[in-house]
């Protein structure tokens, strides 16, 4: 006893001596309870704040899944206006077409309206060149009745001469007539050759005007040809925008669940930091425990000791 006494710091003998070994020891359980319940403030202060992380990472996790769901939502919300702009689009180009096909229509009539036109000036024209034909011939038939009134009054006179000079002038109205026959033929096979010729020209013409809307409608297609192309290569431009947004979707999908794994790794680091801390917590625990045992065994042997002194 006197040993440990000593070994402890305080000097052998007396009352005093226990009563402050005594005190002592109180002091050290009381510095033992207080250091357990440090360690258990220690513990919830500890686990409050790994709520507070969980929690607040909860939350940043909740802010990203949020942006995601409105990522997604944009782009979907941008499929449907490409959509809705080729079907614009389609729409516009139908329209345009109507448009030039109702501009070809207008043009066709009006050619079909000049061409009629044409035709009935062909026949008024036709119809002047006859009347012309007529009053000129009325002309010249006054003009042999005049003539012939005269002829027949000359005749009267060579009548009544001789009968031979009457045979030699009706001969020779005969003649006359002729040659004026012939001349009317020769005019009207010119007036024919004309109207042939002008039949002519109107076939021409409308064989150039049928090139012309066939040009046209060549130019119309190619242009409609041109269109379809820029259309193709507009889709295929969507197309792989749709493909890139997929694309970063995918991998905002990678890069969330590495963001998992990692915390995931760093939960799993702090869980084995906390499990060193409490090995080591035990560990001290259980020296405290010891020594809290050696000095309620150095109490009992110093009570023994003042009894068996008493």
């Amino acid at each position: 006893m006197i040993y440990l006494l000593t070994a402890i710091g305080l000097p052998p003998g007396g009352s005093s001596t226990v009563h402050i070994y005594t005190q002592t020891i109180h002091r050290t359980t009381q510095l033992t309870h207080t250091i357990h319940r440090t360690t258990q403030l220690t513990q919830t202060t500890y686990r409050t704040t790994q709520l507070t992380q969980t929690i607040y990472r909860t939350t940043q996790l909740t802010h990203t899944t949020h942006r995601t769901i409105q990522l997604t939502q944009t782009t979907y919300r941008t499929t449907q206006l490409t959509q809705t702009i080729y079907r614009t689009t389609q729409l516009t180009q139908t329209i345009y077409r109507t448009t030039q096909l109702t501009q070809t229509t207008y043009r066709t009539t009006q050619l079909t309206q000049t061409i009629y036109r044409t035709t009935q000036l062909t026949q008024t024209i036709y119809r002047t060149s006859q009347l012309t034909q007529t009053i000129y011939r009325t002309t010249q038939l006054t003009q042999t009745i005049y003539r012939t009134t005269q002829l027949a009054q000359t005749i009267y006179r060579t009548t009544q001469l001789t009968q031979t000079t009457y045979r030699t002038t009706q001969l020779t109205q005969t003649i006359y007539r002729t040659t004026q026959l012939t001349q009317t033929i020769y005019r009207t096979t010119q007036l024919t050759q004309t109207i042939y010729r002008t039949s002519q020209l109107t076939q021409t013409i409308h064989r150039i005007t049928q090139l012309t809307q066939t040009i046209y409608r060549t130019t119309q297609l190619t242009q409609t040809i041109y269109r379809i192309t820029q259309l193709t290569q507009t889709t295929y431009r969507t197309t792989q925008l749709t493909q890139t947004t997929y694309r970063t979707t995918q991998l905002t999908q990678t890069i969330y669940r590495t963001t998992q794994l990692t915390q995931t790794i760093y939960r799993t680091s702090q869980l084995t930091q906390t499990i060193y801390r409490t090995s080591q917590l035990t560990q001290t625990i259980y020296r405290t425990t010891q020594l809290t045992q050696t000095i309620y065994r150095t109490t009992q042997l110093t009570q023994k000791y003042i009894e068996q002194h008493n």
